[in-house]
């Protein structure tokens, strides 16, 4: 498992510990068992999304420290924003609890 793995799992545990609902997206092309093509997600769409214990949505992008989201995950949080939801990257559970 790499260190984002780890972080993200570490971020989704203390914010159900919160109270939040969490869960982790996948984004990217796949292959079923008859060895078909499935895309499931879009580029840019974040790590984790949820609801808060007060019932508002979020997604927050999990980077490791020193490191930023792309511009298509960027483009998605602004879009998140821009409806009232709460986004944001997290490079901490810290962080992720601020956002």
């Amino acid at each position: 498992m790499n260190r984002e793995t780890i972080l993200m799992r570490k971020i989704m545990v203390a914010l159900s510990k919160a109270g939040h609902f969490v869960m982790r997206t996948n984004a990217g092309v796949f292959y079923n068992t008859n060895g078909d093509r499935v895309r499931i997600g879009f580029p840019g769409l974040s790590d984790l999304v949820g609801c808060t214990s007060e019932g508002r949505f979020f997604a927050i992008e999990v980077k490791l420290p020193g490191e930023h989201p792309r511009p298509d995950q960027e483009k998605f949080l602004t879009a998140m924003r821009k409806t009232g939801a709460i986004a944001g990257c997290a490079h901490s559970i810290e962080e992720a609890l601020d956002i």
